[in-house]
This record gives C-alpha cells, structure tokens and sequence, in this order.
C-alpha cells in the first residue's frame, strides 16, 4: 500500500513539473530579446524597433555617441537571430511625410550632421531631425541602404554606413557619399503561444553572401572554400 501510494505522487509530481515546464516555456520566448533581418521592403513598418548591422553581422551601432559617429559594438548571432547586449542602440522608425526617422532616445534621432565635406554621424532633437534626420530606406534581399537627404549645410546627401577601422581606429558608423549597405534587424514578434511570426522574406529570403572581412559574394553559390555570413548565419563552403 505505501509502495502503490509513493508511485501515484511521484507520477503527480511528474505531470505537474510537466505542466508547469509547458505553461512557462512560452513566456520564456515572447519576452526573449532577439532579432531577426529584414529581408523585404514590405516589412518596414513605423514603429518598429530595429538593429543596425554591418554587412557581415559582426558588428552593431552602439549606444555611445562619440564627438563625429557612433560607435561599433560586436554582436553574436545565434542560428539567424540577434540577440544584443545593452551596448547596441535599439532604434525605432517613424515616419515623417514621405521619408524615415530614426528615433534613439525620447525626442533624439540620428542625423547627417555637418557639411558636405563632413562624414559626421551625431544625435539631434526633433526640428533639426526634421531638416538633417530624414532619410529614405532602400531595402531589398536584406541589403539596406539608409540616405539622409539634401540639408542646408550640405547639397549632397549621406549614406549610413559602417566603417571596419584600422589597427589604430576603432570599428564606427559615420555617414559617407556614395551608396552602402547595412541590415537592419527587427525585433521578433511572437503570438500569445511564445510562437514567432517572423515570416519567409525575414530570415529565408536569399540574401548576399560575405566573408568574414566583410566582402560581398552576392548569392554565387560557386564559392571556393572557407567560412561565410549570410543574413547573419554562419555556412561553410568544403
């Protein structure tokens, strides 16, 4: 009898770790921090909060604002997704007209600040934002490209981009003439269930290959052997 009744509430005991494992799981999941590439215009959408990624996915625009750009910070990728540290700006669109702001803090947005001869990357509140702050966003099979328009200080626009540095500069984003590349990673959504609704053109759409120095293969599958990043996932050619 002792033996019988040990057995059922060790077997209680077991349903409910069970039920509580099943009931707990899903909230563990909708409130992860990840983020998974863009891969489509169609998913740009106001409001959203974003991450700012260099072609490789290796580095992320930071949170510190130095005197002319943003710092670059390193980020990991973990079967596609992006899951940042507290040192990688979290940035959310709003639209103005026609065109994009990319909002950092309460009433802070970036901005292309100086002059045409300038490259400088700077923090402005929300009237200047209006007149340096806007820009366009390109975005097709992953690539992005960012464009602050025309200003009263410059006739030319700006495009966002990464810079890898050197052995004596750090890794930074400033903004540049000529057109460049960077992704953009949305925050994951999920249904009440801890489901992710992340759909085909986020992750499984065919995005650019780059090696590890950052240099683009386009999606050439005839690739000669070695380590390469695409849409933020490792692959290896043998």
């Amino acid at each position: 009898m002792l033996l019988f009744r040990s057995t059922s509430l060790y077997s209680i005991v077991l349903l409910l770790t069970g039920w509580l494992l099943c009931c707990c799981l899903p909230c563990v999941a909708q409130t992860a921090d990840d983020y998974v590439v863009i891969g489509d215009q169609l998913d740009l959408h106001a409001g959203d909060t974003v991450i700012i990624v260099n072609p490789g996915c290796t580095y992320a625009l930071g949170v510190e604002q130095n005197s002319n750009n943003r710092a670059a910070v390193p980020v990991t990728m973990v079967d596609g997704r992006l899951m940042p540290d507290n040192d990688v700006q979290r940035v959310v669109l709003e639209q103005w007209d026609r065109f994009w702001l990319l909002r950092v803090g309460e009433g802070l947005y970036l901005h292309a600040a100086g002059t045409a001869a300038n490259n400088f990357l700077r923090t402005t509140a929300t009237a200047e934002a209006q007149r340096s702050g806007i820009c366009t966003i390109s975005l097709e099979q992953g690539e992005a490209v960012v464009e602050f328009q025309r200003t009263e200080k410059s006739e030319s626009t700006k495009f966002l981009a990464f810079n890898p540095g050197s052995s004596f500069n750090a890794p930074l984003f400033a903004c540049y003439d000529g057109e460049n590349v960077v992704y953009l990673f949305r925050k994951a959504r999920y249904t009440s269930a801890g489901i992710s609704t992340t759909t085909a053109r986020d992750g499984t759409v065919h995005l650019p290959v780059y090696d590890l120095q950052g240099r683009r293969y386009g999606t050439d599958k005839t690739l000669r052997r070695g380590i390469y990043l695409r849409g933020g996932k490792k692959m290896v050619v043998e």
